[in-house]
Order: structure tokens, then sequence, then C-alpha cells
């Protein structure tokens, strides 16, 4: 109870203080607003004027015996009051020297003359036709290395075999002409490539003319002909070497 009641008494303080300092601020208010209000204008009194006492004086019996009235005096006429007038004087104002604006005179360009040049107006043909030209693609050759061919080594032929050689006969376009057509071979069996082989007949007194073939090939293949221009019989022989075949066909020559 001792430590409440000066908290108590102390806020009462402060509040009564808060309160005069509040009421005095707005007296002081209203006291500048009061001075500082500028006292309207006196108001016009309107003054009243009195108004003139006319007097009429007693009418004088005319001659005809009507009475005559006189003549009614003229009312002077009085202007109403001039009220003075609130005349407001005007606040001093500072004339601001305004700028002085210098106008540049802007020439234009004279337009220069346009020359229109005639366009020249292209002629399309209807029946022209747009053929696209086709991009060759470029091509790739792939580079494939050749096998190089071994040459297989030359065989020499073995002894020539007479019984296993052949010796044929065959006709051409000319009954004068005869192609001989040797085959010759080798006691192994195998072709003999490369020999030489020389033609003859018998009777060797015929008039035949021998044309000896050229050396045999792989095959040991070689031809030669024989020909005449008399109608003869001969007997053909081929010969290799000093081995004479034993093949020896017969040809005749003419029709």
């Amino acid at each position: 109870m001792s430590e409440e009641g000066p908290t108590l008494q102390q806020r009462r303080l402060v509040y009564g203080v808060l309160s005069a300092l509040l009421i005095l601020i707005v007296a002081l208010n209203v006291i500048v607003f009061w001075s500082t209000r500028s006292p309207s204008p006196p108001r016009p009194t309107a003054t009243r004027i009195p108004s003139p006492q006319v007097t009429v004086p007693p009418a004088s019996p005319s001659p005809s015996g009507s009475p005559t009235l006189p003549a009614s005096p003229t009312r002077p006429v009085t202007p109403p009051p001039t009220l003075p007038r609130h005349t407001a004087t005007p606040s001093p104002t500072t004339a601001r020297p305004s700028p002085t604006r210098t106008r540049t005179p802007t020439v234009s360009p004279s337009p220069s003359p346009t020359l229109v040049t005639p366009t020249a107006t292209p002629t399309i043909s209807p029946t022209a036709t747009l053929t696209p030209t086709p991009t060759p693609f470029p091509t790739w050759t792939p580079t494939v290395p050749q096998p190089t061919a071994t040459p297989e080594p030359t065989r020499t032929p073995g002894p020539i075999s007479a019984s296993a050689s052949r010796v044929t006969a065959e006709p051409t376009d000319s009954p004068w002409r005869w192609r001989i057509r040797v085959r010759v071979i080798d006691i192994y069996g195998l072709p003999a490539a490369g020999v030489q082989v020389q033609l003859s007949f018998v009777p060797a007194s015929a008039p035949v003319v021998v044309e000896d073939p050229p050396p045999t090939d792989a095959d040991g293949v070689t031809v030669g002909y024989v020909q005449s221009d008399q109608a003869v019989c001969v007997i053909v022989e081929a010969r290799v070497g000093d081995v004479v075949l034993l093949e020896k066909p017969t040809v005749c020559f003419g029709p």
C-alpha cells in the first residue's frame, strides 16, 4: 500500500501538468488568431433626411364665385446619399523582368525540282517456263587398291608327246586355202606353251605354199595356213623340233 500511493500521485501530477500545457497552447492560438485578423470595414449608417413641411394657404374666392386653389409649390428632389466605398489597397508587387526571346528566322530550303524518269514496263511472256537447274551432288569414288597380279612363273614344258598332240585341218572361205590348228602336249599331259611348230606337206613337190604358225599360247595352241592355186591333195605334217606329230590330216585344194 505504501508503494502504490506515490505512483498514483505522480500520475495525477503529470496529468495535471499536461492539461495545463494544453490549455495554455489553445489560449495562445486563440490570441494569435484574433490579433492577426484584419478589422472589417465600417458599415455605412443610413442618415434620415426630414421631409419638408408644405403650408397650404386658404383659398381665395374667384370672381366667378368658385374658390381658386393656390398653385402647389415645387418639391425639391433630394439625391440619395452617397455611401462610402471600401477601397482595397493593392499589395505592392515586384515586377519580374520578362526574359527577352530572340526569334531566329527559319530559312526553308527551296524545293529542288524532281526529275521523273519513266520506268519501262517489263513484258512478261505468259508461256515462259522456269526450269530449275539441279545442283549436282558431289560424287565420291572410293579408292580401292587393286590387287597386284603376281605373274606365274614361266613353266618350261617337258618333252613333247607325239601321240598326245593334235593336228586338225579346217576349211576357210576359199577352197584354195586351209587352216591348220595344232595343239602341243608334253609327256606329262600338260599344254606346251611358247614352242615353235613347223608345217610341211607330202609330196614335197606339190605346188603348195605354207604359212608357219606363231609360237603356241598358254594352252599350247597355234594356227597356220596352207594354200595352192592348183587342184591337188597333200598330207600335212607338223613338227616340233625333232618330234613329228603322229596326227597328219589330208587336204585337197580346188572346187
